[in-house]
């Protein structure tokens, strides 16, 4: 379970115990003062489902939900490759390919464009891809695949469903931890993360993220290389307000390989060859791949006495992308 809704979760079965205890009667301790429980709003804990805090079984639609133990556990580098186990994903649209987060959900694929948001917010996308972003699944506390169709609450979005992402927020508890990994085709990189509060009170805590990937490919030319950051802020502007503020820093100077391999000729033969499955059809000196990302946004809740809540949020995202490349597009 995430750090923000365990927090929450418990806040608030300590309210209601507090309650059930307030409104018994005791005879011998009738001058007995009741102390009420101060509620703190944490994060705003919902499922991408229904946008409220309901739990699983009451979900009337089909939700998987890969955590933040999970996402490590598989050591992914992409969040399709995160998803790639899911019921109802297919994540390999475009090969072995980790620029863009090609999810099809249902068998509905609309690339990049209808069906990926992060807290709340859909991710910048087009039909093409030329604009999509990406956020390195490191700075995600958790994906939610959300199976059937959205646009209720979402507005125009893929009828297969979407795939709501939750980032890592700042936590009230001091931790952090260093990370560094090798792999295979020659992978190697670091990264950090580091949270805590930033005043005695606890009523300002902040976060930063950070981490750095290098990594040849399939296609022997091809390289993989990633650097960003994530800041982020948190302040307990009362006990009922809270307000987040998160920025993201992306740049992948190498974007690696943007294509595949016919099966016939690598998986089984044609006209009695074979090709090679580290094959590159592009060009070396010319084929070229740089993206640039900034977002910038924020969070804001309140919560009534009588239950109901109120949040809003907003972000800018800015991406710039220098593409040259030579592939084979199947035409005969």
């Amino acid at each position: 379970m995430p750090l923000e809704m365990f927090m929450f979760a418990t806040t608030r079965m300590a309210l209601l115990i507090g309650g059930a205890i307030g409104g018994a009667t005791f005879p011998l301790f009738a001058q007995e003062t009741t102390k009420n429980d101060t509620v703190i709003v944490t994060s705003p804990v919902q499922s991408g489902a229904t946008k409220l805090a309901t739990p699983d079984i009451e979900t009337p639609q089909s939700v998987s939900l890969n955590t933040r133990q999970l996402i490590e556990e598989q050591g992914a580098t992409s969040v399709r490759q995160a998803v790639s186990y899911t019921p109802g994903v297919y994540s390999n649209q475009i090969g072995a390919s980790n620029r863009f987060d090609y999810i099809v959900l249902r068998g509905f694929s609309d690339g990049s464009l209808d069906n990926v948001y992060l807290d709340g917010l859909k991710m910048m996308g087009d039909t093409n891809s030329h604009s999509s972003l990406v956020v390195d699944p490191w700075f995600l506390e958790d994906i939610e695949v959300v199976r059937g169709p959205a646009s209720v609450l979402y507005g125009r979005s893929s009828p297969g469903g979407i795939v709501a992402l939750t980032s890592r927020k700042p936590a009230f508890d001091a931790g952090g931890e260093v990370k560094l990994f090798a792999g295979n085709h020659n992978q190697r990189g670091a990264a950090f993360d580091v949270t805590g509060p930033l005043d005695d009170n606890e009523r300002v805590a902040a976060r930063l993220s950070g981490m750095t990937r290098y990594a040849d490919s399939q296609f022997t030319p091809l390289k993989e290389e990633r650097y960003a950051l994530m800041p982020s802020l948190t302040w307990r502007i009362t006990d009922r307000t809270r307000l987040d503020l998160m920025a993201y820093l992306h740049r992948d100077p190498e974007g690696g390989s943007h294509s595949g391999l016919p099966y016939q000729g690598t998986v089984v033969p044609y006209n009695g060859g074979k090709i090679s499955n580290t094959f590159f059809e592009g060009e070396d000196d010319y084929d070229k791949y740089d993206r640039r990302e900034n977002m910038v946004g924020y969070n804001i809740a309140h919560l009534f006495d009588n239950g109901w809540s109120v949040r809003q949020n907003l972000r800018y995202m800015h991406n710039k992308r220098t593409l040259l490349q030579l592939f084979g597009a199947g035409r005969v």
